[in-house]
């Protein structure tokens, strides 16, 4: 029993830093979601994403994951969350996916992402696994990459060009962050492009699944040198998008054409991307 009133269930989700459980309140037999942290994780994720959830919802948004406790459970950091229906990314391979279907979600993420920006928080880990459904709507989960944009004096931050790890999931990372480059708002939008395409090709995207080097390097997976990452940044390249986009509408077309020429600081204009 955790704080005196969840349960585990099951296990319903594994991570690099920990796990995720299908739990229980012995007060309300409301199913929640509960995370658990692992003791070697290098960073305090659930802690930072907590702290992230909180000040959204009190700015707030509401298409974020509702709190019920953070603690430690025996020795581990545990946070205890909504519980949703089904991940975005299963929906889509359950589902048939026409362009109409696929516009309406792309015009929820792209209203989420704007109540989340306007907070002035970037979530640099936009991917299909992270938008989850419930009650036939959609919410964004697991912000625990996120970050503040803006300094104390109300600043954006300053960008920074010499990053050569890839934070977040690199099948989904924006073009930028394969140059080097810090996270923005900019690169939240591009991910979603990615998602866009993700739908509208049924479930898969271009550049996964990709063939092991022949000659492996000594970089890891996260590095932008790695072989996989440096054919993912040529795939997302515009003289490579566009011609995939082109393949498949002209809508996409657009999208990416707007997205990628957003400025490192620059605010998306969020209600020109909703697409018709």
């Amino acid at each position: 029993m955790i704080a005196n009133n969840y349960s585990i269930k099951k296990l319903i989700g594994k991570g690099k830093f920990g796990n995720v459980y299908l739990g229980g309140c012995s007060k309300t037999s409301e199913q929640v979601a509960i995370k658990i942290e692992s003791s070697k994780s290098p960073v305090q994720l659930l802690k930072n994403e907590t702290s992230i959830l909180n000040y959204l919802y009190h700015n707030g948004c509401r298409k974020i994951p509702f709190i019920y406790w953070y603690g430690k459970h025996e020795t581990n950091p545990c946070l205890i969350m909504t519980c949703y229906d089904v991940a975005l990314c299963d929906y889509v391979a359950s589902q048939a996916m026409d362009d109409v279907r696929v516009v309406i979600i792309m015009q929820k993420i792209i209203n989420i992402l704007k109540g989340v920006h306007d907070s002035s928080i970037i979530h640099r880990d936009i991917k299909p696994q992270n938008f989850m459904i419930k009650n036939g709507d959609l919410y964004l989960v697991d912000f625990g990459l996120a970050t503040v944009f803006m300094d104390e004096s109300k600043n954006h931050i300053k960008e920074t060009r010499n990053n050569m790890n890839i934070l977040g999931t690199p099948k989904y990372s924006s073009i930028h962050l394969h140059d080097g480059i810090a996270a923005s708002r900019r690169d939240d939008i591009i991910s979603c492009g990615y998602v866009y395409l993700f739908l509208l090709l049924g479930g898969h995207l271009p550049w996964e699944n990709l063939p092991d080097a022949l000659d492996p390097t000594e970089y890891e997976e996260s590095h932008i040198l790695h072989y996989k990452n440096q054919e993912r940044a040529r795939q997302k390249s515009w003289t490579c998008l566009r011609i995939i986009c082109q393949d498949r509408c002209t809508g996409l077309v657009r999208f990416f054409e707007n997205v990628y020429s957003i400025g490192f600081s620059d605010r998306p204009k969020y209600d020109d991307l909703v697409l018709q």
